[in-house]
């Protein structure tokens, strides 16, 4: 699965995009392995590059967290529940 990231990034990003792949490693087990690409503006990448990569990597582990517990347990993780009341009740 592959897509562009064109809403909530922070203006200094001029684009990003995510894809993602399910490796299959045999005997009913995956893996699955994402890679992200921002691009930065020149300037401000090198003030906020480093902050936003932390925060980027800090999603792509919850994300992973929340995807394992989903495929082996088919719930939703508490703390995706959690995500989703907090962005909830900000609308």
């Amino acid at each position: 699965m592959a897509f562009d990231i064109t809403e909530g990034i922070p203006g200094f990003v001029t684009h990003s995009n995510s894809h993602w792949q399910v490796i299959d490693l045999g005997n009913g087990t995956s893996e699955v392995v994402f890679t992200n690409t921002t691009q930065m503006k020149k300037f401000m990448s090198s003030i906020m590059g480093p902050m936003f990569r932390k925060t980027i990597n800090r999603v792509l582990n919850d994300i992973s967290s929340d995807l394992k517990i989903y495929v082996e347990t088919g719930k939703v993780s508490e703390n995706k529940k959690e995500r989703v009341e907090k962005l909830m009740a900000k609308n």
